[in-house]
């Protein structure tokens, strides 16, 4: 699995995100969604005697979309997301193992769409093994 399917398994699994969980990109069909996607993190580190890649620093953004003209529900479900990532602490995701999942910031209002509906996200560093 890809690190936003695992990611998104966790969160779900969690039964706190009321929001349903897209990948990817935002959606204009749903007003009520939450976003993962990936940005360009810090690169890999090889390992002595390990074939190919050890670790991988991938960047993961976490948004979520409310109605129109209401900050406070996606503000309140990205604190979820925000609460939970950073308890995965060399645990396992759906088989791959993560090291840290470390926010870089506190949740913000990153923009407003032509809508009026608030997208309120944030990222966060990832150490983990490559995903099967």
């Amino acid at each position: 699995m890809a690190m936003l399917d695992e990611v998104e398994t966790y969160l779900e699994a969690l039964g706190t995100i009321s929001y349903p969980i897209r990948k990817g990109f935002m959606p204009n069909d749903v007003a009520e969604v939450m976003v993962l996607s990936e940005q360009s993190g810090t690169g890999v580190e090889l390992g002595f005697g390990v074939d190919g890649i050890y670790l991988e620093h991938p960047l993961l953004q976490v948004a979520a979309r409310g109605n129109p003209d209401d900050y406070a529900a996606p503000r309140a479900q990205v604190e979820l997301a925000f609460q939970a990532l950073p308890k995965v602490q060399a645990d396992s995701l759906t088989g791959t193992e993560y090291h840290l999942i470390v926010p870089r910031q506190t949740p913000f209002l990153m923009y407003v769409d032509e809508k009026r509906r608030p997208v309120v996200g944030f990222t966060a560093d990832v150490t983990k093994k490559p995903s099967a």
